[in-house]
């Protein structure tokens, strides 16, 4: 039901009782059925979806008490290398990046990162000033950082002088990668083809950053192109999406 944004707080309220859980942790002892993962994602969809709702939750520790290497956290890609994974999404985000790289000329303007970390999946976040250009990761933060790798210059401190004049409006923007298994396919007998149905897992992704402050830039895996044309692509969808907003 969440998928479609149905949140019934009596049985929200009923899962999240502390016998409840006790029950599913016995499920996962006794039959190694765990559940875990899901309820965290429910536990945080409802936070993010039902600011009214003031039934149980998960407790604090509950991430606390899982083991480091549990499906509940996610993986970053590997944007090294695309052979390293034999997953589509993964080469695709490879591929991404290589191209940002070179729209931002390797400047730091783009972040990986578990935008939603109930989701498991790492998206791209960039961020565009008032002018619809790229925003340095560094002058996210509201007072600069100094490190080996940025130190505070001249010009540093007016890049920042400048965007804290314009009122740091910042446009948060979300790359969501989609590769095959985000996707039912069903035969279109009119197009002679398929066509492709976003799950409902993803579709709620997309709507929780929305509710975040995201505009989403959506890359489904049968639009993006390869080669040369990729940049183009890229390009067109990011910053066509800041004028949109």
């Amino acid at each position: 039901m969440s998928f479609i944004g149905l949140y019934p707080e009596k049985l929200i309220s009923h899962i999240f009782q502390p016998t409840t859980l006790a029950s599913f942790d016995s499920l996962r002892k006794n039959s190694r059925l765990d559940f875990r993962r899901e309820l965290f994602q429910l536990n945080e969809s409802v936070r993010l979806e039902c600011p009214d709702y003031n039934g149980c939750f998960l407790p604090d520790n509950f991430l606390k008490s899982i083991s480091k290497n549990h499906e509940i956290f996610g993986r970053l890609p590997d944007v090294k290398s695309p052979f390293n994974s034999i997953s589509q999404r993964n080469t695709m985000f490879f591929e991404v990046v290589q191209n940002l790289n070179k729209l931002f000329k390797n400047k730091n303007k783009y972040l990986i990162d578990f935008l939603l970390p109930h989701f498991q999946t790492a998206d791209i976040e960039i961020r565009l000033d008032v002018e619809g250009e790229a925003v340095p990761c560094d002058l996210w933060r509201s007072s600069p950082t100094k490190t080996v790798e940025n130190p505070i210059t001249d010009c540093y401190l007016t890049d920042l002088l400048l965007h804290l004049a314009n009122g740091n409006s910042f446009q948060r923007i979300a790359v969501v990668l989609f590769g095959p298994n985000c996707y039912c396919r069903i035969y279109d007998p009119e197009k002679g083809g398929l066509s492709y149905h976003l799950l409902g897992l993803h579709q709620t992704k997309l709507r929780q950053l929305e509710k975040k402050g995201f505009k989403v830039v959506k890359i489904p895996f049968f639009e993006l192109p390869g080669g040369p044309d990729q940049l183009n692509y890229l390009q067109q969808k990011i910053f066509k999406s800041q004028s949109k907003h």
